[in-house]
């Protein structure tokens, strides 16, 4: 298990295209939603959220996959979906033509750009750090903004238009973002780390998703056929065999629990914040513990 503050990292379930899920480590298998609805389009990703996990399917549609499994949907006007995120409390889609589409019809920020998106192919983004604006990124790798002063660079700007991006991820409390190619190399802007890539263990993949550790001092780099690479703190629970997976992989959910406070791990956060002040990084904030020490 991994401590990260207040929780722990206990495992993760991987799903497919077509609705499969494979769990490794301390997580629940409650079902697919083969079991109940019949698929006419891809799911895209997945979401963990307090509701439940969420199956984000390219028309708009989602399934929430708990004790009983709900369908529900988010219009999105003949566009395709290509990418979720939990925002605002609620789960948010962006389309290939780059908008954001909720289900409660509240208002929805905007990318700041006088770019014509019609012709644009958008493949993912993320929360930053603040948690108020949203980062997306376009197959070429272009970064686009609902703030365009948290864009701290892209493929553009050091002219690889002609990488194919798959992800992008901000970190979880400085300005900066990773960005994860189609081969799994990985592509680093703001105050952010590089902790490896796949090319450069060279072995050959057809990365699908990075997921970054709640820390930010790490991260996972997932391949459509299963394989699931750690870097930096990233742990490994387990991936499935290429000849197990039916489909693609399309997502990655890690899976939390509460820790209990003991001296080890608040040792280590005393240390690592020791180490983090020497070489000018953020410090963690460490309040009172929440559970009686050990």
């Amino acid at each position: 298990m991994s401590p990260f503050g207040n929780e722990e990292i206990v495992g993760y379930q991987l799903i497919t295209d077509g609705g499969d899920i494979y769990c490794y480590g301390e997580t629940d298998f409650q079902g697919t939603i083969k079991q109940n609805f019949e698929l006419k389009h891809s799911i895209i990703g997945s979401l963990n959220t307090p509701k439940g996990q969420h199956l984000v399917v390219e028309n708009g549609d989602y399934y929430i996959v708990g004790p009983t499994i709900e369908k529900d949907h988010i219009e999105v006007f003949e566009d395709s979906v290509v990418a979720s995120i939990f925002f605002n409390n609620e789960v948010v889609v962006l389309t290939k033509h780059g908008k954001f589409y909720n289900q409660s019809g509240n208002k929805m920020p905007k990318l700041e750009t006088d770019d014509e998106l019609i012709d644009i192919n958008f493949v993912a983004c993320s929360i930053t750090n603040t948690g108020d604006d949203i980062i997306a990124v376009t197959e070429n790798g272009k970064i686009y903004s609902t703030d365009k002063s948290l864009i701290s660079g892209d493929l553009h700007t050091l002219g690889l238009e002609h990488v194919r991006v798959v992800d992008v991820v901000c970190h979880p409390t400085r300005k900066g973002y990773w960005l994860l190619d189609s081969i799994g190399g990985i592509f680093c802007f703001g105050t952010v780390d590089y902790f490896g890539s796949v090319p450069e263990d060279g072995i050959e993949c057809i990365a699908t998703q990075l997921v970054v550790t709640p820390s930010g001092s790490g991260y996972l780099i997932v391949d459509q056929s299963g394989m699931v690479l750690p870097y930096g703190n990233a742990i490994f629970f387990g991936a499935p065999k290429a000849s197990q997976v039916t489909g693609r992989i399309v997502s990655l959910d890690l899976w939390k629990k509460p820790v209990k406070a003991t001296n080890a791990n608040l040792f280590d956060k005393l240390v690592q914040n020791d180490i983090n002040q020497l070489l000018g990084k953020d410090v963690e904030f460490i309040s009172e513990p929440s559970a009686s020490i050990d």
